[in-house]
């Protein structure tokens, strides 16, 4: 769900999840080109436009190579993946963003505040050059954050060398 989709397909070339691609018409800067994914369904074919997106998204990866948060991700239910990606979604596309969405916790730490069904999901995260990196998830059961979380994606952090 959160691979790396910044790249413009060639026109007409595969772009993933069973998709066709094709680029619309050129523009000067070439590297943000937005791009048309067609997908037949049952239904007909549906067109999908990709957005400029200022911010790549990366997942914190730990000295031993294990992502948290796409772990985290992964053990959560397949509806509440979908909101918390479109929500980084949103990130990516309109950063910088404030409240409701994102609120700074402190120096180079952001949260992603994401409401689900039932309960509240927080994605931390950094910002690094062009890179939202994603240092920790979790389900919110206090009215603050709580301060486990804080100081792991805060280690997290400065291991990042924020």
């Amino acid at each position: 769900m959160f691979k790396d989709r910044h790249s413009p397909p060639k026109s007409g070339g595969e772009c993933g999840l069973n998709m066709r691609c094709a680029k619309l018409p050129s523009s000067k800067n070439e590297h943000n080109l937005n791009f048309i994914v067609a997908k037949s369904t049952k239904f007909g074919t549906i067109y999908f436009m990709n957005i400029n997106l200022r911010l790549k998204v990366a997942f914190y990866k730990t000295d031993s190579g294990d992502e948290p948060v796409r772990k985290w991700l992964q053990d959560l239910k397949k509806e509440d993946k979908k909101v918390i990606g479109e929500e980084i979604k949103t990130v990516q596309s309109g950063w910088p963003l404030g409240m409701p969405i994102v609120r700074k916790l402190d120096k180079n730490l952001w949260e992603v505040r994401v409401s689900l069904k039932n309960r509240i999901a927080r994605v931390l995260f950094t910002v690094h050059e062009d890179t939202m990196v994603l240092l920790h998830g979790f389900i919110k059961k206090t009215m603050k954050t709580p301060a486990n979380d804080l100081k792991l994606a805060k280690r997290r952090l400065q291991s990042f060398g924020g």
